[in-house]
């Protein structure tokens, strides 16, 4: 082999080699979000405290009040654990703990 073709292949050999890849390296970062008390609690349910059947009416609209109250709760919560995970500012509608 001649010296020129020998330092020819020694020289493309070394370009080749600065040519490769860097591996790519990728971690996985978890969090934990942490819901405030506030919308852990639980929701108030509204006792039956007996009367007549004109009472009922007024019982079953204190009842869907109640349930009403209670899924807006778990959607400002929502709300707040999808805002923190995506690292934007809270919702006008979720106020945050100090």
């Amino acid at each position: 082999m001649s010296p020129w073709r020998a330092l020819t292949c020694l020289c493309l050999f070394s370009l080749t080699a600065s040519c490769a890849d860097q591996p790519v390296i990728t971690t996985t970062e978890y969090q934990q979000v942490y819901l405030p008390d506030r919308f852990l609690r639980d929701c108030p349910v509204p006792q039956w405290e007996g009367g007549t059947y004109r009472q009922i009416g007024a019982h079953a609209k204190r009842i869907k009040t109640a349930l009403e109250n209670c899924n807006l709760q778990l959607q400002q919560g929502r709300e707040y654990q999808d805002a923190i995970r995506s690292g934007q500012q809270l919702p006008d509608s979720v106020v945050p703990l100090k």
